[in-house]
């Protein structure tokens, strides 16, 4: 056994040495779909990371207080100020900005001196927070400065107020705690609310408190006791653990379904492999046909097609994972400059097994049967110089082999996405694809004849 199988190692080597260029649309399509499969898993598992490690941060307290359309009564603000070590007050609501005849949807943020408790607000030209919001100061988000057409030091109107622009927001820590948001961040001073007149009753307006607790209160008991003390308050209580684990769900929901499109971006992939694959085998034909003369057998003739194939298809699924662990590292910077997560760019060998794991299986799945040819090539023609591809299916083992690996891609598919329904149409909108194209293949080949 070990001597077939060097004999094999040895002529797939020699035989690579005349040159594998039509192989090189195989290790791209590999590569490629490997690099986004591996590329989502990785950057999905660096957020999970961040999210876990930053969850105080990313709330932007030990306890948020939210209420909408009016603030929390003195009462519990009192209650607030005695128990906690610090807090904070901000009010949340969406209006438009405006800058000449120009305007734009804004998320609008009024913070007091204390925000952000936790983390700190990354500002282009740096300065503090405190001071680029004095005396009738305004920091915007890029991207309503580039809506606007304004630039840093010019005025932006919000209501009846003017603001001057004096820094740009580059970072912003507790923006993913923050409602969904239909606009860029213009954050002012709270005091400076007043004066735009959006405080009018009915607006859609959020009162937010965030607290700092002392180091032996925890944020789970401060909150049920906080709870107490005030029976149906029409006030909602956040903790770290809960805005983690909301955050965490729609980036877990949202991986799966990308994984799910890098797979699909795969198998398309797999067509390429399929037709390189095939083409490798066609201009093999006189080799593969020599060393039938030679005395090997279908067996050792489909192994050396077979080696040569795989062993370039694990260079491209190795290429992929490399080019996909880079991911969080490449998206570290975005992630937290527009989302506010800070993901923690680091080598995940979990999804980059995975992303591998279904490359060789796609490469396999879409080979093995033009390498199933390989060893149906008739000797005898070397003699007549017509060497052709057979022709006919390939052989039953084969065939059954390959459903084999189609149906264990399929099963890496549910435990992908994690949603039996989303896996279902994955899984029969893949093999609907497949067969169309199979039965347009046919007849397409019925049409030239």
């Amino acid at each position: 056994m070990l001597s077939e199988l060097a004999l094999v190692c040895r002529l797939a080597r020699r035989d690579l040495r005349g040159g594998a260029a039509g192989l090189a649309v195989l290790v791209g399509c590999l590569a490629l779909g490997v690099a986004a499969v591996a590329g989502v898993g990785a950057l999905t598992a660096s957020v999970r990371a961040g999210l876990a490690a930053d969850a105080r941060t990313l709330l932007g307290g030990d306890i948020a207080i939210r209420r909408a359309y009016e603030p929390l009564p003195p009462e519990a603000l009192a209650w607030t100020e005695s128990h906690a070590a610090a807090a904070g007050d901000s009010v949340e609501m969406r209006a438009m900005a405006a800058a000449g005849e120009t305007r734009a949807l804004a998320e609008l943020k009024a913070v007091d001196a204390a925000w952000p408790l936790f983390g700190a607000v990354d500002l282009a030209p740096p300065q503090p927070v405190a001071a680029a919001l004095a005396d009738g100061g305004a920091i915007a988000d890029r991207a309503l400065l580039d809506r606007l057409g304004i630039a840093v030091g010019d005025a932006v109107s919000v209501g009846g107020a003017r603001f001057e622009v004096r820094a740009a927001i580059v970072r912003e820590p507790d923006r993913a705690a923050s409602a969904f948001a239909l606009g860029p961040r213009l954050a002012i001073a709270l005091d400076a609310l007043p004066a735009t007149g959006l405080l009018r009753p009915g607006a859609l307006v959020r009162h937010v408190r965030k607290l700092k607790l002392p180091p032996d209160v925890s944020a789970r008991d401060f909150a049920a006791e906080f709870r107490a003390a005030f029976p149906g308050a029409d006030w909602r209580t956040r903790t770290p653990g809960q805005a983690q684990s909301g955050a965490r769900r729609v980036v877990e929901r949202l991986g799966r379904y990308l994984t799910l499109i890098g797979l699909a971006a795969l198998l398309v992939g797999g067509v390429g492999v399929a037709e390189a694959a095939r083409a490798h085998v066609t201009s093999r034909l006189t080799t593969l046909a020599t060393l039938k003369c030679l005395g090997a057998t279908p067996a050792t003739v489909f192994r050396v097609a077979a080696l040569q194939v795989m062993a370039l298809a694990l260079a491209g699924v190795a290429a992929g994972a490399a080019i996909g662990a880079l991911a969080p590292w490449a998206l570290e910077a975005w992630l937290a400059g527009r989302f506010g997560i800070g993901a923690r760019a680091a080598i995940y060998p979990a999804p980059l097994a995975f992303a591998a794991l279904y490359g060789v299986l796609t490469a396999a799945l879409f080979a093995l049967l033009p390498l199933a040819r390989a060893g149906q090539v008739r000797a005898g023609g070397l003699f007549r110089h017509a060497v052709a591809p057979p022709e006919g299916a390939p052989p039953r083992r084969f065939r059954a082999a390959a459903a084999a690996l189609a149906a264990a891609a399929g099963a890496m598919a549910f435990a992908a996405a994690g949603d039996a329904a989303a896996a279902g149409w994955f899984v029969g909108g893949a093999a609907a694809a497949a067969a169309v194209l199979a039965l347009a293949g046919r007849a397409a080949a019925r049409a030239a004849r």
